[in-house]
């Protein structure tokens, strides 16, 4: 996931790589770092989002197997009135069974892809919610850019603020 990855190349476009004085601010501005994985996946507020989303993507992979299954049965079962049939008769329920499996199929692909956006709107979501929490932990610790920890070679710990932005984001959405 990296949701952020607009807002970064934005800030890393107008912002400098080391800290220095903007003439405009009279100002200086560090870098900052932070895991969005770790924000999404154990915020309370991230988790719930998750928990949601993988509660929808369990029932829809039990969905698919239950088709799959009766899939099975009914082409087994078609299998063995082959035999008993003249083509010409069996024909109709052949095709009548392909047009079924290629109908259900396509539903559970249109499913999945519903599920992939509300995973993607569920996200874009969480973002627009948590980033004026970011915003203003910037603008307390005095953080010109937030760049994905991940992205980093080499870091010193202080500067994460992954941690701090976890706690503020539960603050936050408390209810959530």
């Amino acid at each position: 996931m990296r949701w952020l990855a607009s807002f970064v190349l934005l800030a890393l476009l107008s912002a400098p790589a080391v800290p220095q004085t903007f003439p405009l601010f009279d100002q200086s501005y560090a870098i900052g770092l932070l895991d969005q994985d770790r924000l999404f996946n154990e915020s309370r507020y991230g988790l719930k989002t998750r928990l949601a989303f993988d509660a929808r993507a369990e029932a829809l992979a039990l969905e698919n197997q239950t088709i799959e299954q009766e899939l099975e049965a009914e082409e087994l079962a078609l299998t063995q009135k082959r035999v008993e049939m003249s083509p010409e008769d069996f024909a109709p329920l052949a095709e009548a069974f392909n047009d079924k499996a290629n109908r259900l199929r396509a539903e559970q692909r249109e499913k999945t892809q519903d599920l992939v956006t509300f995973r993607e709107n569920t996200q874009a979501a969480f973002v627009r919610q948590v980033g004026p929490i970011l915003l203003q932990l910037m603008r307390e610790f005095r953080v010109g850019v937030i760049i994905q920890s991940d992205a980093a070679i080499l870091s010193l710990p202080d500067i994460d603020l992954t941690d701090e932005a976890i706690a503020r984001v539960d603050a936050v959405f408390l209810d959530e």
